[in-house]
Protein backbone atom coordinates (compact mmCIF):
# COMPACT_ATOMS: atom_id res chain seq x y z
CA UNK A 1 0.00 0.00 0.00
CA UNK A 2 1.57 3.56 -0.87
CA UNK A 3 0.69 4.50 2.28
CA UNK A 4 4.24 2.85 3.63
CA UNK A 5 5.84 4.94 1.40
CA UNK A 6 4.73 8.12 2.88
CA UNK A 7 4.63 7.85 6.76
CA UNK A 8 7.92 8.51 7.40
CA UNK A 9 7.87 11.35 5.03
CA UNK A 10 4.87 12.61 6.09
CA UNK A 11 5.58 12.14 10.16
CA UNK A 12 7.43 16.17 9.83
CA UNK A 13 4.71 17.89 8.18
CA UNK A 14 2.49 15.89 10.67
CA UNK A 15 4.05 16.98 13.89
CA UNK A 16 4.03 20.81 12.37
CA UNK A 17 0.69 20.50 11.23
CA UNK A 18 -0.36 19.31 14.72
CA UNK A 19 1.18 22.09 16.99
CA UNK A 20 -0.22 24.57 14.93
CA UNK A 21 -3.57 23.08 15.45
CA UNK A 22 -5.62 25.28 18.51
CA UNK A 23 -6.08 22.69 21.31
CA UNK A 24 -8.60 22.56 24.15
CA UNK A 25 -6.86 24.06 27.53
CA UNK A 26 -8.36 20.97 28.81
CA UNK A 27 -7.39 18.20 26.65
CA UNK A 28 -4.23 16.24 26.40
CA UNK A 29 -3.13 13.60 23.50
CA UNK A 30 -0.32 11.38 22.48
CA UNK A 31 -0.43 9.43 19.32
CA UNK A 32 1.61 6.60 21.30
CA UNK A 33 4.10 5.34 18.44
CA UNK A 34 7.63 3.43 18.39
CA UNK A 35 8.65 5.82 15.88
CA UNK A 36 8.05 9.61 15.79
CA UNK A 37 5.57 11.23 18.57
CA UNK A 38 2.70 13.55 17.20
CA UNK A 39 2.14 15.22 20.40
CA UNK A 40 0.10 17.63 22.49
CA UNK A 41 0.96 15.97 25.49
CA UNK A 42 0.17 13.73 28.19
CA UNK A 43 0.21 9.85 28.17
CA UNK A 44 2.81 6.87 29.17
CA UNK A 45 4.61 4.43 26.92
CA UNK A 46 7.56 2.31 26.76
CA UNK A 47 9.60 4.74 25.11
CA UNK A 48 8.58 7.86 26.67
CA UNK A 49 9.37 5.52 30.35
CA UNK A 50 12.96 4.48 29.43
CA UNK A 51 13.69 8.05 28.51
CA UNK A 52 12.04 9.43 31.68
CA UNK A 53 9.94 11.65 30.32
CA UNK A 54 6.70 10.30 31.16
CA UNK A 55 4.84 12.79 33.16
CA UNK A 56 1.90 13.05 35.34
CA UNK A 57 -1.63 15.24 34.67
CA UNK A 58 -2.99 17.17 37.74
CA UNK A 59 -6.24 16.71 39.36
CA UNK A 60 -8.67 19.74 39.90
CA UNK A 61 -9.78 17.68 43.04
CA UNK A 62 -7.93 15.05 45.70
CA UNK A 63 -8.38 11.10 45.36
CA UNK A 64 -8.23 9.52 48.95
CA UNK A 65 -7.64 5.60 48.92
CA UNK A 66 -6.49 4.35 52.05
CA UNK A 67 -4.09 6.63 53.77
CA UNK A 68 -2.73 8.07 50.80
CA UNK A 69 -4.13 11.36 48.92
CA UNK A 70 -3.34 11.89 44.85
CA UNK A 71 -3.37 15.09 43.33
CA UNK A 72 -2.03 13.77 40.00
CA UNK A 73 -2.74 10.77 37.34
CA UNK A 74 -0.79 9.05 34.46
CA UNK A 75 -2.50 7.62 31.70
CA UNK A 76 -0.56 4.94 29.85
CA UNK A 77 -0.55 3.05 26.74
CA UNK A 78 -1.44 -0.31 28.27
CA UNK A 79 -5.25 0.71 28.68
CA UNK A 80 -4.32 1.86 32.18
CA UNK A 81 -4.95 5.19 34.47
CA UNK A 82 -2.83 4.93 37.52
CA UNK A 83 -2.38 7.01 40.91
CA UNK A 84 1.49 7.10 40.50
CA UNK A 85 3.67 6.53 38.03
CA UNK A 86 4.42 2.63 36.43
CA UNK A 87 7.51 4.09 34.74
CA UNK A 88 9.64 1.16 35.53
CA UNK A 89 7.53 -1.31 34.38
CA UNK A 90 6.77 0.70 30.85
CA UNK A 91 10.81 0.74 30.64
CA UNK A 92 11.36 -3.11 31.03
CA UNK A 93 9.19 -3.35 28.16
CA UNK A 94 10.68 -1.13 25.64
CA UNK A 95 13.36 -4.26 25.20
CA UNK A 96 13.35 -5.03 21.42
CA UNK A 97 17.04 -6.16 18.98
CA UNK A 98 18.36 -3.86 16.28
CA UNK A 99 16.13 -2.67 13.13
CA UNK A 100 17.26 -6.03 11.01
CA UNK A 101 16.74 -8.48 14.19
CA UNK A 102 13.81 -7.60 16.11
CA UNK A 103 13.54 -10.38 18.89
CA UNK A 104 11.55 -8.76 21.87
CA UNK A 105 13.57 -9.55 25.38
CA UNK A 106 11.67 -8.02 28.06
CA UNK A 107 9.69 -9.28 30.35
CA UNK A 108 6.01 -11.21 29.41
CA UNK A 109 3.00 -9.13 29.29
CA UNK A 110 1.29 -9.17 32.12
CA UNK A 111 -2.32 -10.99 32.03
CA UNK A 112 -3.67 -9.20 35.42
CA UNK A 113 -3.76 -5.45 36.68
CA UNK A 114 -2.02 -7.23 40.18
CA UNK A 115 0.92 -6.46 38.58
CA UNK A 116 0.86 -3.01 39.91
CA UNK A 117 1.93 -1.95 43.15
CA UNK A 118 0.03 1.80 42.53
CA UNK A 119 -3.51 2.47 42.45
CA UNK A 120 -4.75 1.34 38.90
CA UNK A 121 -8.09 1.30 36.95
CA UNK A 122 -8.83 0.06 33.52
CA UNK A 123 -11.69 -0.42 31.36
CA UNK A 124 -9.40 -2.46 28.99
CA UNK A 125 -5.84 -3.85 30.01
CA UNK A 126 -4.02 -4.81 27.25
CA UNK A 127 -0.09 -4.98 27.85
CA UNK A 128 2.74 -6.03 26.35
CA UNK A 129 5.62 -3.85 24.68
CA UNK A 130 3.91 -2.69 21.08
CA UNK A 131 6.09 -2.73 17.59
CA UNK A 132 9.54 -2.12 17.15
CA UNK A 133 11.28 1.40 16.76
CA UNK A 134 10.81 2.02 13.03
CA UNK A 135 8.25 2.63 9.77
CA UNK A 136 8.77 -0.68 8.61
CA UNK A 137 7.18 -4.19 9.20
CA UNK A 138 6.85 -4.87 12.44
CA UNK A 139 5.67 -1.52 13.30
CA UNK A 140 2.90 0.71 15.27
CA UNK A 141 2.51 2.06 18.84
CA UNK A 142 5.05 1.46 21.45
CA UNK A 143 2.32 -0.04 23.62
CA UNK A 144 -1.03 -1.17 23.10
CA UNK A 145 -3.21 2.28 22.42
CA UNK A 146 -3.34 5.84 21.86
CA UNK A 147 -4.77 7.98 24.37
CA UNK A 148 -6.99 11.47 25.37
CA UNK A 149 -8.12 12.62 28.21
CA UNK A 150 -10.16 15.94 29.07
CA UNK A 151 -10.70 17.09 33.09
CA UNK A 152 -13.79 18.82 33.74
CA UNK A 153 -14.46 20.44 37.07
CA UNK A 154 -14.86 17.14 38.98
CA UNK A 155 -13.88 14.62 36.61
CA UNK A 156 -11.86 13.18 34.39
CA UNK A 157 -12.32 11.21 31.04
CA UNK A 158 -9.61 9.10 29.32
CA UNK A 159 -10.14 7.31 25.99
CA UNK A 160 -8.05 4.74 24.58
CA UNK A 161 -8.31 4.04 20.95
CA UNK A 162 -7.53 0.27 19.16
CA UNK A 163 -5.93 1.45 15.82
CA UNK A 164 -3.80 0.14 12.93
CA UNK A 165 -1.29 2.64 12.72
CA UNK A 166 -0.97 6.33 14.06
CA UNK A 167 -2.36 7.89 10.72
CA UNK A 168 -5.94 6.41 11.66
CA UNK A 169 -6.53 6.62 14.50
CA UNK A 170 -8.47 9.14 17.13
CA UNK A 171 -9.85 12.19 17.70
CA UNK A 172 -7.19 14.56 17.24
CA UNK A 173 -5.97 12.95 13.76
CA UNK A 174 -9.64 13.50 13.18
CA UNK A 175 -9.50 17.18 13.74
CA UNK A 176 -6.09 17.13 12.08
CA UNK A 177 -7.61 16.16 8.40
CA UNK A 178 -10.85 17.83 8.51
CA UNK A 179 -9.02 20.94 8.64
CA UNK A 180 -6.19 20.41 6.47
CA UNK A 181 -5.34 22.58 3.41
CA UNK A 182 -4.65 20.87 -0.14
CA UNK A 183 -0.74 21.50 -0.55
CA UNK A 184 1.40 19.26 -2.41
CA UNK A 185 4.77 20.99 -1.03
CA UNK A 186 3.97 19.68 2.26
CA UNK A 187 6.26 16.67 2.44
CA UNK A 188 3.45 13.93 2.72
CA UNK A 189 0.00 14.63 4.25
CA UNK A 190 -1.49 15.57 1.31
CA UNK A 191 -0.26 12.84 -1.10
CA UNK A 192 -1.66 10.24 1.71
CA UNK A 193 -4.94 11.65 1.40
CA UNK A 194 -4.66 11.12 -2.71
CA UNK A 195 -3.67 7.87 -2.25
CA UNK A 196 -7.17 7.28 -0.13
CA UNK A 197 -9.00 8.38 -3.63
CA UNK A 198 -10.11 6.64 -6.75
CA UNK A 199 -7.29 8.23 -8.82
CA UNK A 200 -9.96 9.90 -11.06
CA UNK A 201 -10.43 14.12 -11.82
CA UNK A 202 -7.84 16.26 -10.74
CA UNK A 203 -5.40 16.86 -7.67
CA UNK A 204 -7.57 18.36 -6.02
CA UNK A 205 -10.47 16.52 -6.26
CA UNK A 206 -8.93 13.17 -5.42
CA UNK A 207 -7.48 15.20 -2.49
CA UNK A 208 -10.96 15.81 -1.11
CA UNK A 209 -12.59 12.37 -2.22
CA UNK A 210 -9.60 11.00 -0.52
CA UNK A 211 -10.11 12.83 2.89
CA UNK A 212 -13.47 11.68 3.20
CA UNK A 213 -12.70 8.03 2.51
CA UNK A 214 -10.11 8.97 5.24
CA UNK A 215 -12.10 10.22 7.89
CA UNK A 216 -14.79 7.08 6.74
CA UNK A 217 -12.19 4.72 7.53
CA UNK A 218 -11.38 6.55 10.79
CA UNK A 219 -15.03 6.11 11.93
CA UNK A 220 -15.35 2.69 11.63
CA UNK A 221 -11.53 1.51 12.85
CA UNK A 222 -11.00 3.52 16.17
CA UNK A 223 -12.54 1.56 18.75
CA UNK A 224 -12.87 3.34 22.17
CA UNK A 225 -12.31 2.06 25.65
CA UNK A 226 -13.67 4.89 28.10
CA UNK A 227 -13.11 5.53 31.53
CA UNK A 228 -14.69 8.42 33.72
CA UNK A 229 -13.81 9.30 37.54
CA UNK A 230 -16.39 11.75 39.16
CA UNK A 231 -15.21 13.22 42.42
CA UNK A 232 -18.04 13.09 44.83
CA UNK A 233 -18.57 15.02 48.62
CA UNK A 234 -17.50 12.23 49.91
CA UNK A 235 -15.52 9.48 47.49
CA UNK A 236 -15.96 9.09 44.64
CA UNK A 237 -17.46 7.23 41.68
CA UNK A 238 -15.51 5.88 38.04
CA UNK A 239 -17.43 4.61 34.98
CA UNK A 240 -16.06 2.58 32.24
CA UNK A 241 -17.96 2.45 28.44
CA UNK A 242 -17.60 1.35 25.29
CA UNK A 243 -17.72 1.87 21.76
CA UNK A 244 -20.36 -0.46 19.74
CA UNK A 245 -17.02 -1.72 18.04
CA UNK A 246 -15.18 -2.28 21.14
CA UNK A 247 -18.23 -4.22 22.58
CA UNK A 248 -17.44 -7.19 20.31
CA UNK A 249 -14.09 -7.79 22.40
CA UNK A 250 -13.19 -9.63 25.24
CA UNK A 251 -10.61 -8.94 27.80
CA UNK A 252 -9.45 -7.93 31.44
CA UNK A 253 -10.85 -4.22 33.02
CA UNK A 254 -11.19 -3.31 36.37
CA UNK A 255 -8.55 -2.03 39.48
CA UNK A 256 -6.32 -2.73 41.87
CA UNK A 257 -6.27 -0.29 44.87
CA UNK A 258 -4.57 -1.14 48.12
CA UNK A 259 -7.94 -2.13 49.50
CA UNK A 260 -8.32 -4.90 47.28
CA UNK A 261 -8.09 -6.37 43.20
CA UNK A 262 -11.96 -6.13 41.37
CA UNK A 263 -11.21 -7.63 37.86
CA UNK A 264 -12.97 -9.72 35.04
CA UNK A 265 -11.91 -11.36 32.28
CA UNK A 266 -14.87 -11.30 29.79
CA UNK A 267 -16.77 -9.57 27.25
CA UNK A 268 -16.46 -6.25 28.19
CA UNK A 269 -19.15 -4.41 29.78
CA UNK A 270 -20.51 -0.92 30.69
CA UNK A 271 -19.73 -0.79 34.31
CA UNK A 272 -19.78 1.43 37.49
CA UNK A 273 -18.23 1.88 41.13
CA UNK A 274 -18.73 3.81 43.33
CA UNK A 275 -15.83 3.95 46.19
CA UNK A 276 -16.54 5.37 49.77
CA UNK A 277 -14.15 8.62 51.21
CA UNK A 278 -11.05 6.61 51.83
CA UNK A 279 -11.32 4.44 48.72
CA UNK A 280 -12.84 1.28 49.72
CA UNK A 281 -15.38 0.04 47.17
CA UNK A 282 -19.08 0.53 48.43
CA UNK A 283 -20.81 -2.34 47.82
CA UNK A 284 -20.25 -4.68 44.53
CA UNK A 285 -20.02 -3.21 41.41
CA UNK A 286 -22.92 -0.86 40.07
CA UNK A 287 -24.37 -1.40 36.62
CA UNK A 288 -24.59 0.71 34.30
CA UNK A 289 -28.17 2.73 34.15
CA UNK A 290 -28.86 1.38 30.74
CA UNK A 291 -27.72 -1.98 32.45
CA UNK A 292 -30.35 -1.72 35.21
CA UNK A 293 -32.88 -0.80 32.04
CA UNK A 294 -32.39 -4.31 30.80
CA UNK A 295 -33.04 -6.07 34.42
CA UNK A 296 -35.84 -4.45 35.24
CA UNK A 297 -37.15 -5.25 31.95
CA UNK A 298 -36.45 -8.20 32.64
CA UNK A 299 -37.80 -8.76 35.59
CA UNK A 300 -41.37 -7.23 34.89
CA UNK A 301 -41.07 -9.74 32.01
CA UNK A 302 -41.24 -12.41 34.87
CA UNK A 303 -43.53 -10.76 36.61
CA UNK A 304 -46.21 -10.63 33.59
CA UNK A 305 -45.44 -14.26 33.12
CA UNK A 306 -46.17 -15.28 36.65
CA UNK A 307 -49.46 -13.48 36.51
CA UNK A 308 -50.61 -15.24 33.21
CA UNK A 309 -49.73 -18.72 35.19
CA UNK A 310 -51.47 -17.56 38.35
CA UNK A 311 -54.85 -16.79 35.79
CA UNK A 312 -54.27 -20.18 33.55
CA UNK A 313 -54.28 -22.38 37.05
CA UNK A 314 -57.30 -20.05 38.44
CA UNK A 315 -59.49 -20.34 35.19
CA UNK A 316 -58.63 -24.22 35.55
Amino acid sequence: MRLRRFMFASAGALIAASLALPAPVDARRRVIDAGLNISAGGACSPLEATAGTCAASALPFSVQIGSQTYNDFYVNSNGVLSFGSIETYLAAQNSFGDPDNPIYSGPPPATSLAAFDVPVFSPFFADGPGFFNSFSDPRGFDGAFVATSSIGGNSITVNWFSCANTLECGSFTEALVSDYAFNLDDNGLTQILIDFSSGTGSLEEQFEEGRLNFLANLAATSDVYSMTLTDLLDGFIVEYNYSPGALGDTGTYGFNLPGGLVETTGPLAPRRYVFDGLGQLVGAPVPEPGTWATMLLGFAMVGLTLRRRRRVAWAG
